[in-house]
């Protein structure tokens, strides 16, 4: 795997940072490609940039890997990544039952949230986006 780089770097620990803040008395907020196991047979295993599971679905911080969907997944996109790849993934979040997919695109400065209905809607930094119950961020706040 590449290494991310910098802005995405920065970008995951700016968004990881707000989501702990407002999330962390629900449950776990999770970063740092974060494994995810997506299927045992044949074994596929995805890492999330930012992964969070509420305390009611997930009793105890384990070691290795997760083995439950998340309610909530970020991904930050990298200049190296390729739409193709990152469509996989996203279709096998959804595939698992991930409750919402937030992706952001630093560059672009765009959003891009998956609900729980799988409706898709695209949103700017200048926007104040939900990345999840409550939790609203405009990321142009954000990444100065």
């Amino acid at each position: 795997m590449t290494p991310s780089g910098i802005i995405h770097g920065f970008s995951e620990n700016k968004v990881g940072k707000i989501l702990d803040e407002n999330l962390s008395q629900k449950g776990y907020v999770l970063t740092g490609e974060v494994g995810i196991l997506i299927s045992k047979e044949p074994l596929k295993i995805r890492g999330a940039d930012i992964a969070f599971v509420t305390k009611d679905r997930l009793k105890t911080i384990d070691k290795g890997i997760l083995k439950i969907s998340p309610d909530l997944i970020v991904e930050i996109l990298s200049p190296s990544d390729v739409y193709l790849a990152v469509d996989a993934k996203i279709k096998d979040y959804i595939d698992i039952g991930v409750n919402r997919i937030v992706i952001i695109n630093p560059e672009e400065k765009i959003i891009s949230t998956i609900s729980e209905d799988r409706s898709l809607r695209f949103y700017t930094f200048d926007d104040e986006v939900e990345f999840y119950k409550d939790v609203k961020i405009k990321l142009a706040e954000v990444m100065k």
